[in-house]
């Protein structure tokens, strides 16, 4: 170590110390600002009673007076006490270089202060230390103002030591307003009840899991995570519930233990989930009403079953349905629903859209709405309403609607679930109102089709006595029992009984026509090859004698069937009349006759007149004729083909006519179980 003249030399054991220093160290004369002594690590370019202390402070030759750098030997001389302060310079390159001057005074015993210790420490990598330390921690704030997480440092008396934006942001106070400050001042439990003011996280509140999770992790020092805790929100316009996932973490501190909260909003989750809950039990509820609904078979029972449900389901006991002239109503009049509708129409509403009243005194109401409202719901006392109307194909045929003696908050699948009730409601009435003019008409049609056969049977038995006289009268005088008749008197005479038999023939089988309906068949196990066969023999000399050529043709074996052998009788007479009436003289008229499975088909073809395809299936239609009007070429009424349908349903069978057209004849077929399912 170096001296200055008028210094006296230093015991060499201090010299060894100040050169053992780490740090520049300096003596200053405060009159001069002149080193007069500096340690090894001040460095060579120091020269002891030359160099001044401008140089090793600020890097230069002049008094610095700049009042942001006040010079630690002003400082100290001004007031005698030690002081700190830090200067900053720039070496060669530019980059920022941070010194921590410490200045001592030298006090003599007089009170004066010639000498100034001087000790510069390099601060730079602490600085930039505690740069890098800050850009972190700014860092981080940033990430945690970021997310929607309420994240808060917690001391061990569950004070607010740091807290992020969302905190602010929930709670509504500046973020300073809350360092400090007990949990319970913004956050308190719901279930605390032994405190208006709220538990505030404090010994008293034994359930409260949030102070319960703090407690825990401070204690035990161990994290726990997503707690499902219930917690007020004090804000304006009151208290407001949040949900939360509530998560803790001890954090290491060299002076206290704390413990960093974290709670996550799942309020909105919850509500969803609540909604999505609700929305379920709707839906089950209107498939409920609407599965209710589909079941009844009359228009009354429909109403009462869907405003019984529909009361149910929104927890009122009030309400009105109607449709058309059919109306049900508890607790009300039921015109109140009526007269909701005909309002909205007259506020200019759409066909579909509802009427919602929650509180007639404080809903801001129109004027003609307001007026129409305290005319129809004071009188009953009732303060809410909601009424929709029921739809049928965008026409307004009804409405239902719920109301209350009290204001009611009424949501949103309330309307969605009243409004689409009334859209299937709609469709079901009108099916059932379609069902009910059905049922008129096919009364009136039965009466009317009882009154046309009793017509036709009276009329039919009071023409068969006259026809029966007539027709025996007849006889005796073609035989002469009542004179003798010139050859014209015997034609005519033949003449009117061809027309009386007809006539007999035609009343018979309207007469037979209205026994079947009401007769049960006498059947016997009948074979079809042999029963056939002897109907040809039969009908052969007939068909002979009209120059028909009659064949029959037969698979081998055919089984036995159960018929009433009367009345299929009167099914092939009728096919082979028909098919005799309908061809021309000299044609083949076929009986054939097969198996196929658990049936026997039996087919008459005939090579006559044909039956066009569109008309195929009408010819079984009673009274229906192919060749119809007035020029028509052939006689009948039109029943025949009707009594053999009647005939072969009854035996369980069916029949069907096929042809290729007019002139190309005709195929009737009759297809008859072989056991005795007809029957």
């Amino acid at each position: 170590m170096t001296k200055s003249r008028g210094i006296n030399v230093l015991d060499h054991l201090l010299t060894s110390v100040l050169d053992a220093f780490p740090h520049p160290f300096y003596i200053i004369d405060v009159e001069t600002y002149t080193i007069v002594m500096a340690n090894k690590a001040a460095g060579p370019h120091i020269v002891p009673g030359e160099s001044t202390c401008y140089r090793i402070s600020h890097h230069r030759d002049a008094p610095c007076h700049a009042p942001h750098h006040p010079c630690p030997l002003r400082e100290v001389c001004r007031r005698g006490e030690p002081v700190i302060v830090q200067h900053t310079h720039y070496d060669e390159h530019g980059a920022p270089q941070f010194v921590e001057v410490h200045a001592y005074p030298v006090r003599l015993p007089s009170g004066e202060i010639p000498y100034v210790v001087e000790i510069c420490i390099d601060v730079t990598e602490r600085h930039r230390v505690q740069q890098t330390l800050r850009q972190r921690e700014a860092e981080l704030s940033a990430a945690l103002d970021a997310t929607p997480v309420l994240v808060m440092i917690v001391d061990r008396e569950r004070r607010i030591r740091r807290a992020n934006r969302a905190v602010a942001d929930l709670v509504g106070v500046p973020r300073s307003a809350l360092y400090g400050q007990r949990l319970g001042n913004a956050l308190r439990c719901i279930h605390a009840s032994d405190d208006p003011r709220g538990c505030g996280f404090g010994p008293s509140c034994g359930g409260c899991a949030v102070r319960q999770l703090v407690f825990d992790t401070l204690n035990k020092g161990q994290p726990f995570y997503q707690r499902e805790v219930t917690l007020e929100v004090e804000r304006l316009p009151g208290v407001q519930a949040h949900t939360f996932w509530a998560s803790s973490v001890p954090l290491t501190t060299d002076h206290e233990p704390m413990a960093l909260l974290a709670l996550e909003d799942i309020t909105p989750l919850k509500n969803a989930l609540a909604r999505t809950r609700r929305l379920l039990a709707y839906q089950e509820t209107l498939h409920e009403i609407l599965a209710s609904a589909a079941h009844a078979h009359d228009l009354p029972t429909l109403l009462e079953n869907v405003l019984h449900m529909v009361l149910q389901t929104t927890g009122t006991t009030v309400g009105a349905i109607w449709v058309g002239d059919e109306r049900v109503a508890r607790g009300v009049d039921p015109s109140i629903v009526e007269t909701s509708v005909q309002a909205s129409r007259e506020e200019g509403l759409g066909i579909g859209d509802p009427v919602v009243v929650s509180d007639l005194f404080r809903d801001e109401l129109t004027t003609s709405l307001a007026h129409w409202a305290m005319r129809v719901l004071a009188p009953f006392h009732l303060r809410a309403l909601l009424g929709v109307p029921i739809l049928s194909e965008d026409r307004c045929i009804g409405g239902i609607g719920v109301a209350s003696f009290e204001p009611v908050r009424w949501h949103e699948e309330d309307i969605v679930l009243l409004s689409t009730v009334g859209r299937e409601v709609g469709t079901l009435a009108e099916r059932l109102l379609l069902i009910e003019r059905l049922r008129r008409v096919n009364a009136e049609l039965e009466e009317a089709l009882q009154v046309k056969d009793t017509v036709l049977q009276n009329v039919s038995h009071e023409l068969r006595t006259p026809l029966t006289l007539i027709k025996g009268y007849t006889e005796l005088m073609r035989e002469g029992a009542l004179g003798d008749l010139s050859p014209q008197q015997a034609h005519a005479l033949e003449v009117m009984q061809r027309n009386i038999e007809r006539l007999l023939f035609m009343i018979n089988r309207l007469l037979l026509m209205r026994l079947i309906r009401g007769q049960s068949l006498e059947k016997q196990i009948v074979p079809v090859g042999q029963w056939l066969t002897a109907l040809v023999e039969e009908w052969r000399p007939v068909a002979q004698e009209k120059g028909f050529d009659l064949r029959l043709d037969l698979a081998s074996p055919l089984p036995s069937i159960p018929i009433d052998p009367q009345l299929f009788r009167e099914v092939m007479d009728n096919l082979l009349h028909n098919a005799m009436k309908f061809s021309p003289e000299g044609g083949v008229i076929q009986i054939r006759a097969w198996q196929t499975e658990r049936r026997v088909v039996i087919a008459v073809s005939d090579e006559g007149v044909g039956i066009p395809p569109d008309r195929l299936e009408r010819v079984f239609d009673l009274f229906y004729q192919v060749d119809g009007g007035v020029a028509r070429r052939f006689e009948g009424l039109g029943i025949g083909l009707t009594l053999c349908k009647q005939i072969v349903e009854l035996h369980g069978g069916r029949i069907w006519a096929e042809s290729e057209g007019e002139g190309k004849g005709t195929t009737i077929y009759v297809a008859l179980p072989v056991g005795d399912d007809g029957q």
